[in-house]
């Protein structure tokens, strides 16, 4: 019962409760949560090290001085030191990413893949609630005027050929087409 709740409260996969209903030995149910968790928590390690990799923040020190210094605050206790220093290489984390962070005022850009549109580029537009998401091909070359770009699109569902604005204020109302197709001429 123990292993069937923790499966439950780790939030395991079906294949893992499947795996675990169908075997009788209660000791074993919990080694399969156990195992379970600790891909789950290796995993997030692994995360943790990429984004510190990535953000510049030393780990290792970061764990070593905050884990020496719980267990010192706390009569040497290694629970309390692990738990102390995940929260301070968290919140470590979290300031390194806060300062790359870069505030932009003004008007908005277009998204990356809007330099890849040309012709016979498909797209899809958002029209309005009524018809919603409307897939089309681009039917000319784009024209771009500073910081939009006119596109004429043959709309699939009636073949009517509407010139419309793409700009960075209404980027939302633009995708490329959903499934990845992007077509080409």
């Amino acid at each position: 019962a123990i292993g069937m709740m923790a499966g439950e409260l780790a939030n395991l996969s079906a294949e893992v409760r499947a795996d675990m209903l169908t075997t009788t030995d209660g000791v074993e149910r919990l080694r399969i949560v156990l195992r379970e968790l600790s891909a789950v928590r290796s995993l997030d390690s692994a995360k943790k090290l990429g984004k510190s990799l990535s953000l510049g923040v030393d780990i290792a020190t970061t764990e070593e001085g905050d884990a020496a210094a719980a267990g010192n605050e706390r009569g040497g206790s290694s629970e309390a030191a692990t738990s102390t220093s995940e929260n301070s290489l968290n919140a470590k984390l979290q300031a390194a990413e806060d300062s790359q962070k870069q505030l932009r005022v003004g008007t908005p850009s277009l998204p990356p893949w809007a330099d890849q549109i040309q012709k016979g580029v498909r797209v899809e537009y958002f029209w309005n609630e009524a018809e919603g998401w409307c897939a089309g091909t681009v039917v000319e070359e784009p024209l771009k005027i500073v910081d939009e770009i006119v596109l004429a699109i043959e709309f699939d569902d009636d073949g009517s050929v509407h010139r419309l604005p793409f700009r960075g204020d209404e980027k939302a109302r633009w995708r490329p087409p959903l499934g990845g197709g992007g077509g080409g001429a």
